[in-house]
């Protein structure tokens, strides 16, 4: 989820020339009706940003993924199962199998380095709203502290979701990537135990 997130965040800032947005989607909307029940509005709209892709590069998703994502940034151990399932119909909400190491290569090249978005759209990600504790597809790992212009210093920041966790510590330029035996979603298992743990491993990364 991660990924999808920031690789339609960087393309998707140019402009819609090969098609106006709303076409694409009407000329789709027999794919996406189907999903639309079964995964939710959330999985619905990476449905819509893979298509948004694909006509403005002209490429497939799996293609653009592996020319601008993985392979610029040395993703060797992550890829796009493109076997054919029934009742699935897209790859951008899903599908891409990776690795901690290679989520952890990515989030640091991303937060760490700053080398994947421009500096304007990596402010915008990482600019925590006092109210909503999220930013542009990022979200904190408190106890945060105001800023006084309606954001917050998060202790880190990144993504979490499914069984993997994402962060970066900009005090301490640590980036994080961890793998769980458990999904977030279980009974039992949240969001606080997964920052609980994450402020161990800064404490033990950090010596």
């Amino acid at each position: 989820m991660p990924l999808m997130f920031f690789v339609a965040g960087s393309l998707l800032h140019n402009s819609l020339e090969a098609r106006p947005a709303g076409q694409v989607l009407r000329s789709r909307l027999r794919r996406l009706l189907v999903p639309f029940w079964f995964f939710g509005a959330i999985v619905l709209g990476f449905l819509a940003l893979g298509l948004l892709i694909e006509n403005v590069t002209g490429q497939d998703y799996e293609t653009v993924l592996a020319e601008r994502v993985l392979e610029p940034y040395g993703l060797s151990a992550t890829s796009v199962d493109t076997t054919p399932r029934q009742g699935w119909i897209g790859d951008s909400a899903g599908r891409v199998s990776s690795t901690v190491n290679d989520l952890a290569t990515w989030g640091a090249h991303l937060y760490r380095d700053g080398d994947v978005v421009s500096p304007g759209s990596l402010q915008e990600m990482t600019s925590i709203d006092d109210s909503l504790y999220a930013g542009l597809g990022t979200f904190p790992v408190c106890p945060c502290t105001p800023n006084g212009d309606g954001t917050v210093q998060p202790t880190s920041y990144g993504h979490n979701g499914g069984s993997v966790a994402l962060q970066y510590s900009p005090a301490d330029n640590v980036v994080i990537a961890v793998g769980f035996s458990e999904s977030f979603w279980l009974s039992g298992f949240g969001q606080p135990d997964v920052y609980e743990f994450l402020v161990q491993v800064r404490v033990f990364a950090n010596g």
